[in-house]
């Protein structure tokens, strides 16, 4: 067993910073548009219609050409060319509009529309363009950039529909409606996606140089950051073929090995674009009874359940949903492969940077996960598995952008919003843990099936699995008399040191008794006054966001009033 130290470090001097030291000239550091893709065409027809577009008046400075490729070339500006706290211009530098462009009848009238970045058809009345505009609406898609997952996703927003070939979760061609919810977007999941507008066929090649890879991804998040926050740090930068599809996620690679086995991968859900794990487990006969146990648990929870991370589907190796075995006794030989998707975690409490955050945040972290203990506890189920890489942080959500909505209101800072607890929970509230951790609590060693624990052991296990929050908490300890001591001197010492307030230490004591009779419930723990700066920080923050939505809807009247001009997103059931 290892052997405690007299105290525990701070982990906010463990976080230590080092200079970046870069040997390029100054002529190497210059911003360049970073080309991440292009859209080609695919057969005669296309081919055709590009060269007709680029022939003419209208032609778009993106669309370039040589004697074997015509090709729209995707690219991201460099920073500097977006102005300081111009929201809008960053949106629209991550978002690509397709179509055949407003229609003669609306250019001759004057109506201002919305700008098309790959023009499809040339503008004018002649029979060619009547025809390419009997496929492709005047604005019929729009590419952008997923604000969760950071990956690129196509959306009809007309009545004509798009052909993904083999974009399906099957592999079949894909489908793709405008104005169906569900149906009227998917992830370009392949580096070479073919996609049929009609009679005009085109491909969308993701060639983004591995040597751009890190100015992409800044310039990719520093747009998104504008308005939705960053997304996620875990999934791939484009498409490759090393990504595997998993039931209707893409996998894009291996997360973590967790307990008995278990895989943990990171990937996108096709239809919607939403980052999400995906976790992998054996299960057979000496496995079943705790997988049965976990799927319950993660089953009772909606994904979108404050304080439990929960379970969107599970399925196994055959493609059954729910796994065609859970609920049948499983032979020794007898063996399959069961997984299950949630929302995908940014951080768990052990690898957070802890260091960024001040201690109101921190404490409302804590209060997150505590709600998450009681709403277990209300169901009547022991965790009994509670450590810092179980309690998982979540990242910011925004609504996806739309063609309508305007210039979203920032957020105030870019980190994580949620913390939930896993529902990975052990199948019986006794026996000897595996290993020992100081967040096991001392009644637990000594648990049987006559005298087990109570979900006072829960208690114990999330206090303790908060002090990664402030130290550098050591592996394989087990809590004894002496390192007890060591634990409580540590509380005390951050108390000291001002890096928590004096409820908060008291209430971490209580939390950690040494006699779990001495510990307070859930409740009992959730209405201590410990809690007391982060509610006040959440009612400031609800009034500041409230204000700021009346604000801008008097703005929006006020500009109604005043008659400022409008632009107008085109809309073809309208235009026709």
């Amino acid at each position: 067993m290892a052997t405690p130290p007299a105290d525990f470090p701070d982990s906010d001097d463990a976080t230590t910073e080092t200079e970046t030291v870069s040997f390029n000239s100054d002529e190497d550091t210059e911003e360049k548009a970073v080309q991440f893709a292009s859209f080609l065409p695919d057969n005669a027809a296309a081919v055709h219609l590009l060269e007709t577009v680029q022939a003419s008046s209208s032609s778009p400075a993106c669309l370039i050409s040589d004697e074997d490729t015509i090709a729209y070339l995707l690219s991201l500006p460099p920073l500097s060319d977006i102005p300081d706290g111009d929201e809008a211009l960053a949106s629209a530098n991550g978002r690509w509009r397709i179509g055949a462009g407003p229609s003669q009848r609306l250019i001759e009238k004057g109506v201002a529309c919305a700008k098309i970045d790959i023009l499809l058809c040339p503008l004018g009345n002649t029979p060619g363009t009547k025809r390419a505009r009997e496929s492709i609406k005047s604005a019929h898609a729009v590419l952008f950039f997923h604000p969760e997952s950071g990956v690129l996703v196509l959306r009809n927003v007309c009545s004509k529909p798009i052909i993904y070939q083999n974009g399906d979760a099957d592999g079949e061609d894909l489908t793709i409606y405008g104005g169906v919810k569900g149906r009227d977007s998917c992830v370009l999941f392949r580096e070479r996606n073919c996609l049929q507008f009609g009679d005009y066929h085109f491909v969308l090649e993701f060639n983004l140089d591995p040597l751009n890879h890190d100015r992409f991804r800044e310039q990719r998040d520093a747009i998104l950051s504008f308005s939705h926050g960053r997304p996620s740090r875990h999934l791939a930068l484009v498409p490759t073929e090393e990504h595997i599809r998993c039931w209707d996620i893409r996998i894009h690679h291996l997360l973590s090995y967790g307990a008995h086995g278990s895989q943990v991968y990171c990937g996108v859900q096709l239809h919607t674009g939403k980052p999400v794990a995906v976790k992998k487990m054996r299960y057979k006969r000496d496995s079943q009874h705790r997988i049965r146990k976990e799927l319950e648990v993660a089953s009772l929870f909606s994904d979108s359940d404050s304080g439990v991370h929960g379970l969107i589907a599970s399925w196994c190796e055959h493609g059954d949903s729910p796994p065609c075995r859970l609920d049948k006794c499983v032979s020794k030989e007898d063996h399959e492969d069961v997984y299950y998707s949630m929302p995908l975690a940014e951080y768990d409490f052990e690898s957070m940077p802890w260091a960024q955050l001040d201690f109101v945040e921190r404490l409302g972290y804590f209060y997150q996960t505590l709600s998450g203990l009681i709403k277990l506890h209300k169901k009547e189920i022991y965790h009994g598995r509670i450590r810092p890489i179980s309690l998982l942080i979540m990242p910011e959500t925004s609504p996806l952008p739309t063609e309508r909505e305007s210039s979203a209101l920032k957020p105030s800072h870019h980190l994580p919003a949620k913390a939930v607890i896993s529902p990975a929970v052990s199948p019986k509230p006794y026996g000897k843990p595996s290993h020992p951790e100081c967040w096991v609590a001392p009644e637990v060693y000594t648990s049987t099936a006559e005298t087990p624990c109570t979900t006072k052991m829960d208690i114990w296990a999330l206090a303790a699995s908060w002090l990664p929050a402030f130290v550098v908490v050591p592996s394989n300890v087990k809590i004894n008399q002496r390192t007890y001591r060591v634990m409580i001197k540590t509380v005390e010492d951050q108390h000291q040191k001002a890096k928590i307030t004096g409820a908060f230490r008291n209430l971490l004591l209580k939390m950690l008794a040494w006699d779990p009779e001495e510990r307070p419930t859930g409740e009992e723990a959730l209405a201590h006054d410990a809690w007391a700066p982060f509610l006040m920080q959440k009612e400031l923050h609800g009034e500041r966001m409230r204000r700021e939505r009346n604000k801008r809807i008097q703005d929006a009247k006020l500009g109604a009033i005043e008659g400022v001009k409008k632009v107008r997103v085109l809309s073809p059931e309208v235009e026709d």
